[in-house]
């Protein structure tokens, strides 16, 4: 059975003045294709020993305050939900155009960084944005 991610690019806003902020979906069904040595670099999903990949962090669950509805939402997985800052979407953009068993690396990795751009570009000042994924198998 295969694996496959499902991604959303979320953006946390906190008004000025307002206790509690949100969650601003900005994007969604980037980098849905199945790729494995991807999923190992972001977050250790799928990952074999040989090809010695160190993800860039191990699951960590959804954002603090991230309400996830799958029956009102997209569908974000089952399992090893996780989330990624722009800087750390960087980090794994460089090791995936680096890795040996990368498919069309350099496109990728360029993908990969767009987004992470783009992340940061619908972010304003005091907002925290993420690229969020979940797994499904």
């Amino acid at each position: 059975m295969g694996c496959d991610i499902h991604t959303i690019l979320a953006v946390e806003r906190k008004p000025a003045g307002r206790e509690r902020g949100y969650h601003d979906e900005v994007g969604r069904k980037v980098l849905n294709a199945r790729d494995y040595v991807l999923f190992s670099i972001l977050a250790g999903v799928r990952n074999r020993e040989e090809w010695h990949i160190d993800p860039i962090a191990e699951p960590r669950g959804l954002p603090a305050g991230y309400i996830y509805d799958e029956d009102k939402e997209y569908f974000l997985g089952d399992h090893s939900f996780s989330w990624l800052s722009p800087n750390e979407l960087r980090m794994a953009a460089d090791q995936y155009g680096r890795h040996e068993q990368s498919w069309q690396p350099d496109k990728k990795r360029k993908a990969i960084i767009a987004i992470a751009d783009y992340l940061e570009a619908c972010a304003e000042e005091g907002d925290t944005p993420r690229f969020v994924f979940g797994f499904d198998s």
